[in-house]
């Protein structure tokens, strides 16, 4: 049977190499609080952009930060893997949207096997920000082994690496050079499925630009709304695989959505690690407060 190929071999790999390897978000005051919520709109959100060969593609323009600040459009975007992508999603994203730099954050053996298309003017950089664990995971294992894993845990698990493994930090901060040094046009990241490494991806340029920790939730459970169609298909090709295995279905849904849990367990390691996102941006990542102040100026806008 042909799976949806879209998440199946980053789950699959991850999850067997799980299983052979056998504190609270800061506060605010009232008074800033209440001053804040006079300043950020209630939807807060990245704005789709439809592509009939990418799911999970968003513009980050428009969102406003704690201090009124608006993101500048067509220059930050997030999104799922780039493969697909027909020439009308080139030109919509080239032309359109100014793109001139992606980030690819998947494993070596995701980028061999769906490499991203050559666009012209748009350079590439690749930083993957969990290991390659290459193609020894089959299907035939992944199935046998998926019902006995926590599917919940496993992705809290990922988010708590993502902020305590040294290569993951080292490749996010070599996603933040990019935007550094990226004075016009458009910067585009991306994972698999655009929700976990580049979910938190997204996370740390939020917070970096001054955006509230609701907008930023909000904005990370939005994959499940784009992604919805995608994860039941996947969903239903497992219900088949495993004959209906409740286990394993189980297991499946909690790997293919994003949940509070997950992203409350990258905040709670930050903030038990280095006191907080800002002190992991500068201390985990190593920005300057020069670096922070820059990219306010550069996506930032006050109008």
């Amino acid at each position: 049977m042909r799976m949806s190929q879209t998440i199946i071999p980053y789950v699959a790999t991850t999850t067997l190499l799980l299983l052979a390897a056998g504190c609270t978000p800061q506060k605010n005051t009232k008074q800033s609080t209440a001053h804040q919520s006079t300043l950020v709109p209630k939807q807060n959100m990245s704005r789709h952009i439809q592509l009939a060969g990418a799911i999970n593609t968003r513009d980050l323009g428009g969102i406003v930060t704690k201090t009124g600040a608006k993101i500048k459009a067509n220059r930050l975007i997030r999104s799922g893997e780039l493969a697909g992508l027909t020439t009308k999603d080139k030109q919509k994203l080239t032309v359109g949207k100014q793109l001139n730099n992606i980030v690819d954050l998947r494993t070596s053996s995701e980028v061999a096997a769906k490499p991203d298309p050559a666009l012209s003017n748009v350079h590439y950089n690749h930083y993957g920000v969990t290991k390659s664990l290459g193609t020894s995971a089959s299907q035939a294992d992944f199935f046998k082994n998926l019902d006995k894993v926590d599917g919940e845990a496993f992705m809290i698990d990922i988010n708590q690496k993502l902020v305590t493994d040294p290569a993951a930090r080292t490749n996010y901060k070599q996603f933040f050079n990019v935007l550094l040094n990226n004075k016009s046009g458009t910067t585009l990241w991306h994972c698999t499925a655009g929700k976990d490494r580049a979910g938190f991806g997204t996370m740390l340029v939020l917070s970096a630009l001054g955006v509230d920790q609701k907008s930023l939730m909000d904005d990370y459970l939005a994959s499940n709304k784009y992604r919805r169609a995608e994860n039941e298909k996947t969903i239903e090709q497992i219900k088949v695989a495993t004959h209906n295995n409740p286990k394993a279905v189980k297991t499946i849904t909690a790997m293919m959505a994003v949940r509070k849990p997950s992203l409350q367990a990258a905040y709670d390691t930050m903030n038990k690690e280095y006191g907080g996102v800002n002190g992991y941006l500068k201390h985990g990542l190593g920005l300057t407060k020069a670096d922070l102040n820059q990219l306010k100026t550069m996506y930032l806008t006050k109008s």
